[in-house]
């Protein structure tokens, strides 16, 4: 004798099912942290979610030619904007070489750090292949954070390497 399977329990468990693993797979792993962004202009040339583990620094290249156009840099601790901001550039041996500080932005604003193309370019050296570092600092993060490496040189665009 053939016993009659209830299809509609099963349904439910199987959407519930379904459910339960779209939300867990929808977290990161690795919740939170920090993120920023690097733009020439308007052209976003980095966008970097920060992690506990060791991520490989990219390398900006910046041309001499772009001395109108600006570099802006938007952090982000957590989805809020830091207190005490600034930028610096600093050579290869970490000796701060210029540093740029901004105000405090509102609560719920998003507010971007900008700096010349050709004041960075002018802090090159070394000769036409120098490597400078950016790097973020605040209140939240007093010890600065490596954003990007900075190569100057006379090619004919901004890139990312």
């Amino acid at each position: 004798m053939l016993q009659k399977i209830n299809c509609r329990p099963l349904a439910i468990r199987s959407l519930m099912l379904i459910a339960l693993c779209a939300t867990l797979f929808a977290f990161s792993v690795n919740p939170g942290g920090d993120s920023f962004s690097v733009y020439l202009d308007n052209t976003l040339l980095l966008d970097q979610h920060v992690s506990r583990e060791g991520v490989v620094t990219k390398t900006i290249a910046l041309n001499e030619n772009s001395g109108g156009e600006m570099l802006k840099v938007y952090y982000s601790h957590c989805g809020k904007v830091g207190t005490g901001r600034g930028i610096s550039i600093r050579d290869e041996q970490n000796k701060t070489l210029k540093t740029w500080s901004f105000p405090d932005s509102e609560a719920g604003t998003s507010s971007g750090m900008s700096c010349r193309v050709k004041e960075i370019v002018a802090l090159q050296k070394t000769g036409k292949n120098a490597v400078l570092n950016l790097v973020y600092a605040s209140k939240e993060l007093p010890d600065g954070r490596l954003l990007a490496r900075i190569a100057t040189g006379n090619n004919d665009k901004a890139s990312l390497k």
